[in-house]
């Protein structure tokens, strides 16, 4: 078993860095990490400047520059013919060119009517067009991966297959979603194609200063096959492929219909809803309790059926595996590493039959399945750039390790994957989406309320970006182990996550907080109503215990202000805020230490504090000796609080709340009066998403290396 290096991260700060694909690409790319590094003298630094002075490195053009330009050759005659074919990239490709061309070329974005720059960026974009043409067919034609068979011999996805999405799925509807997902696959090639020739430079021949271009298509066709088959490989042999019917055959054989599916997550959520796994093992004459030892029904909140392991690998690719530390490694046994992936998730069209049996396929998490379709897509790139499995042979015999590819913090290290990794993967933090390309991994972080307090799997979800249709956020599609689909404008998927937007992949993960929001509002208004009809809390303070993940509901007047709520359709009703008290001593990983109190409001959005003397302390948090009582420090910032409900008043909720009333309260006036409440949202803002580190900190990401 080969020795993985430690990870030891810096960040190159080379006086070249402002040249060459590390500036177009806005990332700050991974040191070396072996032992025998080189520290470069004085003299060797002095020598570098003076190249890079010679070479003529120019700095970035401003924002102001990038966009006179623009505006002006997007409506140049001499690119009018790509307007129309580029479609949604076309913007986005001439924001990056126009902001690396000029960057290196002096006196370009002077020129009148931009004429280099323009001939320059006519001949990058008719040479992608000629790429095209080739992979998937001029407009209304049919190139290779233009159609539903891809006919090369060792082929892409077989759409026709995966559209049998069940067993008994029919040819009709076969057919409508072969061509529904052939006329996705020619969206996402050109995608593809366009955003990787405008971010990687390094994928165009020659100089920059040149007006005419031709590209490096090998290493095009390589990040190509790699990245189409990230994305197609999670959207269609994931979980989320369509509605489960469950027929239990015997302890080790249950049936769902779903014909595709190679990985599962390793529980079944929600078994007992109507028509649902419950019914299935009821039918068989089973009950969960005695259906196999290794399953567990577990308690609320996680209405699961549950597996009791951090995965499994099915015979007869379980023998090359080895889990430790939630950690698989590979393991020869006397065969190549292609041999094991084989075994691991087939290539064969059509899928085998065997995984009709979910205990054929990989019961996994999320970053497991996300570096296994990575070194998957890696050995199928390799294959079709070379013919054959030798060079992906030879790359994952030193070592290959599925699990966490994205760390916490830090840029992913492709040696924690592969031994050879940083020969095949990046690792790079982003400055913005707009430097994210399909097929990009990622990881979403949910609000930690989910990880630390509910401890649920999905404080996060590794996902990856599977369509990209403008320049922010909100215009991207993610997909990741496990959400239903949508479709706005930009996309992510990931294991149990099915192809969605970037709100909504967000949402669907919040969801859980905005249930028990919910459930505590009605809760609340409940039991306060019946049991103090008078409402003396309002002058003594009252304390509620939720009954499932027993944390205290607090009532707290933040400067002894009036609430009501705002209407008879919220469903708190009762007068006065009411927030859900978290102890940073709950925000606990294991055996790791407790949240700060800035890490805590960074990574609970929306969540507040107590700040003394601006506020006023809450009037009771409970006696000591009381089931789960958490005494208050003096300063009352032992806790955060989340909010069940949100001022009306314009401001931005209680952030904008409490600003409005410290300028009341500077320029002499009385406090808040009596406030109207809502109730409170819990959208995409409520999670971190792409940002751990908090809004407008870079994004990690690991991604297919560039290979010229």
């Amino acid at each position: 078993m080969p020795v993985r290096r430690a990870r030891q991260r810096a960040l190159i700060s080379s006086v070249a860095a402002p040249c060459g694909d590390a500036r177009a690409d806005s990332v700050s790319v991974t040191a070396d990490r072996r032992r025998d590094r080189w520290t470069p003298s004085a003299g060797t630094v002095l020598l570098l400047l003076a190249v890079v002075f010679l070479a003529g490195c120019h700095s970035t053009p401003s924002d102001q520059v990038v966009n006179r330009i623009l505006a002006a050759l997007a409506a140049a005659q001499a690119l009018a013919p790509f307007r129309e074919v580029a479609k949604r990239e076309f913007r986005h490709f001439l924001r990056k060119r126009i902001r690396y061309l000029v960057g290196e070329n002096s006196g370009w974005d002077a020129a009148p009517q931009y004429t280099s720059l323009t001939a320059r960026i006519a001949a990058e974009m008719a040479a992608l067009e000629a790429f095209l043409q080739i992979k998937i067919g001029p407009v209304g034609g049919r190139g290779p991966l233009g159609d539903e068979i891809d006919p090369h011999p060792f082929p892409h996805t077989d759409l026709r297959d995966v559209a049998k999405i069940h067993v008994d799925t029919e040819d009709l509807e076969v057919a409508a979603k072969a061509h529904e997902f052939s006329e996705t696959r020619r969206k996402r090639v050109r995608a593809i194609v366009w955003r990787a020739a405008a971010i990687h430079s390094s994928l165009w021949q020659g100089s920059s200063s040149a007006t005419t271009a031709s590209l490096q298509t090998a290493a095009l066709e390589e990040l190509l096959d790699r990245r189409l088959r990230l994305v197609e490989r999670m959207i269609h042999t994931d979980t989320t492929q369509g509605k489960a019917y469950w027929t239990i055959v015997s302890s080790t054989d249950w049936r769902d219909k779903l014909r595709t599916v190679l990985f599962e997550y390793p529980f079944i959520p929600e078994p007992d809803k109507p028509d649902g796994f419950t019914e299935a093992v009821v039918a068989a004459g089973e009950t969960l309790a005695t259906l196999h030892p290794q399953w567990y029904k577990r308690a609320p909140p996680r209405s699961e059926f549950r597996y009791r392991g951090s995965g499994r690998i099915p015979p007869p690719a379980s023998a090359h595996w080895n889990l430790a530390n939630y950690e698989w490694t590979m393991q020869p046994a006397g065969k190549t590493p292609a041999e094991i992936f084989d075994l691991l998730v087939p290539s064969v069209s059509p899928v085998p039959p065997k995984f009709e049996n979910f205990w054929e396929r990989n019961w996994l998490f999320c970053d497991h399945m996300a570096a296994t379709l990575e070194v998957d897509a890696l050995r199928f790139g390799l294959r079709r750039r070379t013919g054959s499995d030798t060079a992906f042979n030879s790359a994952a015999t030193a070592g290959v390790t599925i699990h966490v590819p994205i760390p916490r913090a830090g840029n992913p290290d492709p040696t924690d994957l592969m031994a050879q990794g940083d020969d095949y993967f990046e690792g790079a933090a982003l400055e913005s989406v707009t430097d994210l390309q399909i097929g990009d991994l990622v990881i979403i972080w949910n609000n930690h309320f989910l990880r630390t307090v509910l401890a649920t799997d999905f404080g996060l979800e590794n996902s990856l970006i599977s369509d990209i249709k403008g320049e922010t956020a909100e215009e991207m599609h993610l997909v990741g182990h496990g959400v239903p689909d949508s479709k706005p404008r930009q996309f992510l998927v990931g294991h149990g996550m099915a192809e969605t937007s970037y709100a909504d992949f967000v949402g669907a993960l919040v969801a859980p907080i905005g249930n028990l929001f919910k459930v505590w509002r009605e809760f609340i208004t409940d039991r306060i109503n019946a049991g103090d009809p008078a409402h003396d809390y309002l002058n003594t303070g009252a304390i509620l215990t939720e009954n499932i993940v027993s944390l205290q509901l607090v009532f707290w007047a933040p400067f002894e202000e009036q609430f009501e709520p705002k209407d008879a359709a919220q469903e708190l009703q009762v007068p006065g805020a009411w927030w859900v008290r978290v102890p940073l001593e709950r925000t606990r990983r294991g055996t790791g230490p407790p949240l700060t109190l800035d890490e805590a409001l960074r990574l609970f959005p929306k969540s507040v504090a107590v700040d003394l003397p601006f506020h006023k302390k809450p009037k009771f948090l409970g006696n000591p000796g009381d089931a789960g009582y958490v005494a208050p420090a003096a300063d009352y910032k032992e806790s955060i609080y989340l909010p069940l409900s949100v001022p009306t008043r314009p401001g931005g909720g209680w952030d904008g709340y409490f600003k409005q009333v410290k300028a009341d309260l500077d320029a002499g006036l009385f406090g808040p009066g009596l406030t109207k409440l809502a109730d409170t949202v819990v959208d995409k803002d409520w999670a971190p998403g792409f940002h751990h580190g908090g809004p407008g900190t870079k994004i990690p990401v690991l991604r297919p290396k560039v290979r010229i």
